[in-house]
Formats: structure tokens, sequence, C-alpha cells
């Protein structure tokens, strides 16, 4: 499809932006399979990953300095990265 996915994203990211934290919806790992679930933890090898109901995720980004929007159709594939 030529779009990055939310994994590339952190993964470019990363490169560049000490992250400390990561919250994801836990709504995610109810709906996406292992293997996209395991992705996901695997770009985010490192970083204290917390879970919380994606209300609460949607919440929190009201207060975000910056959003990256991908076009990843991944159900509950956002993710909050807060810097180091």
């Amino acid at each position: 499809s030529g779009m990055p996915s939310v994994p590339d994203v952190v993964r470019a990211i990363r490169l560049n932006f000490k992250c400390g934290k990561a919250v994801m919806a836990s709504e995610f790992r109810e709906v996406s399979s292992p293997e996209t679930v395991h992705s996901y933890e695997q770009h985010l090898s490192g970083i204290a990953l917390t879970w919380e109901p994606h209300i609460a995720l949607k919440a929190r980004a009201k207060g975000v300095v910056g959003i990256i929007r991908t076009g990843d159709t991944t159900r509950f594939g956002n993710i909050v990265l807060e810097s180091a």
C-alpha cells in the first residue's frame, strides 16, 4: 500500500527521540493477532509500556504535543509516546 504502519513510524521516531514511556489501549491486545501484538512490542522494546482503556487513551491524547497520522488501520493501534 506504500503507507507506513505505526511500527514503521515508531522505528523512525526512535532514531532521534529518547522515549521513556509508551501507552496503548488495552483493547489492542483483545482484537489483535499474537503476531501483531508481538510486532508492536518488539518496536517498543526497552520502553516502559503501559496499557489502559481506549477511552482513557483518547482523553490522554488531548494533551499531547504532536500527533502523527499514518493511515494505518490496525484497530486500537495508537500509541502515546512520552519523552524520557
